[in-house]
């Protein structure tokens, strides 16, 4: 009998041993478990917190979404089926994008460039402003509502008036391709009789050939576009230069001068990056005989310190292309031209330095220093 109680006396004491071991094991494990489930806790809180934020972050801004708002209005009324005006850029917008860009050979990306953002609202803005004319001229063209685009691109003068956007103040003299075609007209400009009369229009007809061939040079060297691509952006960026190209006829070049240098702040853009857009549409604007595109390229490079080109809006001021004809606003930009005395970094510049000095040695010869003679005298990337 002794085994047998020797085992019970055994089990009692390894019994005993478990109820008073208990307690001390018991409380870090439950207190390891409650930490798990806590842990476990701020983790999917965090997570919540997280996606809410990514969210409210991907959430377009009232200003954006009133953005996207216009630009749907705008394609909407051009028949590019954007859908609902809800500012919010989903797929059925992208696809009027897509459209819009197709029909007006811009490159399509179903993500609007600035300057197809803004020729597609100076657009719309035009043709509510001659709501009845516009409707007019939809009526007759082949392609309804959204061959307005075109024709506020092309400029047809054919159209009623106040349907094509008036980017130009109307000058004594448009046609500049033909102007410099006939040498006898070039030479003797409006009124011939002085050697500044007789200097000028041979030296814009040579500065519209240089800056045809820089154009040219530059957008060569352009990856990704083609020449009819860039073209075709050149022309959509004329209207963001409207109010540009108005005030070349309000104020001296220093006025206008500033009034572009804020308008390259309001762009953003790098000013390198929109000096070599300028001196491409500057080309496209004189191959194009768009002399708005023309006028606000060169205040536009005047602006960004190429002071080189304010030349070209002193020709075009002294001769009266594309503006009021104003010999003292004319040798306003003149003198800043002659300002840039540096040394020549290109073939253009020092093609320009020359002009000056053929132009400042009429000027002595006519004997003109505080006033003009008789006529005429007194702004995609792309790289160097």
């Amino acid at each position: 009998m002794r085994p047998r109680v020797a085992s019970t006396a055994l089990l009692s004491l390894c019994v005993a041993s478990f109820f008073l071991v208990e307690p001390v094991m018991a409380q870090p494990l439950r207190d390891r478990l409650q930490n798990r489930v806590q842990d476990e806790a701020e983790r999917k809180a965090a997570e919540a917190r997280t996606q809410i934020e990514q969210q409210l972050a991907a959430r377009p801004s009232p200003a954006e979404m009133a953005q996207v708002g216009q630009v749907q209005t705008a394609l909407n009324f051009f028949t590019f089926d954007a859908g609902s005006v809800d500012g919010l850029m989903g797929q059925q917008t992208r696809s009027a994008i897509e459209d819009y860009q197709a029909y007006l050979d811009y490159p399509v990306t179903g993500q609007l460039a600035e300057a197809e953002a803004q020729f597609l609202m100076v657009s719309y803005q035009q043709a509510q402003a001659n709501s009845a004319q516009a409707q007019q001229v939809a009526a007759t063209h082949p392609d309804g509502i959204k061959g307005l685009l075109v024709i506020f691109r092309d400029g047809a003068p054919a159209q009623p008036t106040g349907v094509i956007p008036g980017f130009l103040t109307a000058g004594d003299q448009q046609d500049l391709a033909a102007f410099c075609a006939e040498p006898a007209a070039a030479a003797a400009s409006a009124a011939p009789g002085t050697s500044i009369d007789q200097t000028l229009g041979p030296l814009f007809c040579s500065a519209t050939d240089a800056a045809l061939a820089h154009s040219e040079a530059l957008a060569a060297n352009v990856a990704g576009f083609t020449p009819d691509e860039i073209e075709a952006q050149c022309m959509g960026f004329a209207p963001a230069l409207v109010s540009i190209v108005a005030s070349v006829s309000e104020g001296p070049a220093s006025d206008v001068i500033a009034g572009a240098a804020g308008f390259v702040e309001r762009t953003g853009q790098d000013p390198i990056a929109l000096a070599g857009i300028a001196k491409v549409c500057l080309g496209v604007g004189y191959g194009r005989d768009q002399l708005d595109l023309a006028i606000g390229s060169a205040v536009l490079l005047t602006a960004l310190d190429e002071l080189t080109y304010s030349e070209f809006t002193g020709y075009h001021l002294a001769l009266g292309f594309g503006v009021d004809r104003d010999p003292t606003l004319a040798r306003s930009w003149f003198e800043v031209a002659m300002q840039n005395d540096g040394e020549p970094q290109s073939d253009f510049e020092a093609q320009a330095a020359d002009r000056m000095a053929a132009l400042q040695a009429a000027l002595a010869q006519s004997g003109a220093e505080g006033a003009p003679g008789a006529v005429a005298m007194p702004s995609f990337s792309a790289s160097e």
